[in-house]
């Protein structure tokens, strides 16, 4: 809600906003779906290095440039 808040503050009108269950199958056709609808795509949560965390490899699958993940030393 914060970053779709400060999107329309800045002018720019959120057109997708979800919140997904650690699901493959689910997870996977949103983001497709998002990919496929908008501009710029913003994820939040889900990235990590758990069992049910799908986003990068769903990303990856996608052929989605990778640009940065994760600062070295945090964790």
């Amino acid at each position: 809600f914060l970053i779709g808040a400060l999107l329309e503050k800045m002018g720019i009108r959120p057109g997708f906003v979800s919140t997904v269950p650690d699901d493959l199958k689910i997870l996977k056709n949103k983001i497709k779906r998002a990919l496929r609808q908008t501009d710029l795509l913003i994820l939040t949560g889900g990235v990590s290095v758990g069992d049910h965390d799908w986003v990068k490899i769903i990303l990856k699958e996608a052929g989605v440039k990778e640009i940065f993940w994760r600062k070295r030393g945090c964790y």
